[in-house]
């Protein structure tokens, strides 16, 4: 009986591990992807006034 209660704690574990994992992974890529495309749209001529002119709400 404690053995199963031990194997599903370190499976519970396991998997929030796991998800955390995932989850930073997901993060750190759209990261780069939104870092990419500023960089990307700011260093183009005209696609960072027209970036920040489709912003403008005034």
């Amino acid at each position: 009986m404690w053995q199963n209660e031990m194997e599903l704690y370190r499976l519970s574990v396991q998997t929030s591990i796991l998800n955390t994992q995932f989850t930073l992974r997901l993060l750190t890529r759209n990261a780069a992807s939104l870092i990419f495309l500023n960089s990307h749209t700011r260093s183009s001529e005209n696609g960072g006034k027209c970036f920040t002119a489709g912003l403008d709400t005034r």
